[in-house]
């Protein structure tokens, strides 16, 4: 399967965040993303990445 691959395409297409499919890792499923950043950017994404599921759960 490529879910996890389709929702960080899509994350990224719609809300410019970019996360690593954790398919990739043995983990389909789940996604990873570095958090070497500041602390405003790292919420700026996580609120990005909340919204983007919540959509996703709204159909």
């Amino acid at each position: 399967s490529d879910d996890s691959m389709n929702f960080c395409q899509e994350l990224l297409k719609r809300y410019g965040v970019a996360v690593v499919p954790g398919i990739g890792f043995g983990s389909e499923g789940y996604f990873r993303f570095s958090y070497a950043a500041d602390i405003v950017t790292i919420r700026e994404g996580i609120r990005r990445i909340e919204k983007f599921v919540r959509e996703l759960q709204q159909g």
